[in-house]
């Protein structure tokens, strides 16, 4: 026989959503600027984005989640609307900066996707071909593969 036990305080984490630029700019902008800093120190992807860029797509209408565990900021991911139907999920990430569990990506995925699914039907998203590790987490929150 093998035990196993699950804890709530295991791995405590918060979601944050933003909606817009005021809400961004009352207490989001410096731990943003700080995951893209993570972001950039992880990885070198010629597109990535700078704090400007997220003002403007708040502005656009898109909507950003930020990821916290411990009062600090591990991750995010935004969601852009393209139809009342549908959403499409980019720009997901959460650092290995930081010590976090390996399911806390799912779990976080899995909670915005809820919370956008009270809105939307359907929700889209790309991945890079190389981020095998994103393509886990879609897969397991069951995103299905529309090409191949």
């Amino acid at each position: 026989m093998i035990r196993y036990k699950a804890s709530k305080y295991d791995d405590p984490f918060v979601v944050s959503k933003i909606d817009s630029l005021e809400i961004f700019e009352d207490g989001f902008k410096s731990s943003m600027q700080t995951l893209i800093e993570y972001f950039n120190s992880e990885y070198k992807w010629d597109e990535m984005f700078s704090i400007e860029d997220v003002e403007k797509r708040l502005n656009d209408g898109n909507t950003l989640f930020i990821l916290w565990s411990r009062e600090s900021p591990l991750g995010y991911v935004f969601f852009k609307e393209i139809n009342s139907d549908t959403t499409f999920l980019y720009n997901f990430y959460v650092t290995k900066v930081l010590d976090r569990s390996k399911t806390l990506p799912i779990k976080f995925i899995n909670i915005v996707c809820r919370e956008m699914f009270q809105k939307y039907n359907e929700i889209e998203l790309e991945c890079e071909e190389w981020n095998i590790a994103a393509q886990k987490v879609f897969e397991i929150n069951d995103f299905k593969k529309i090409n191949d």
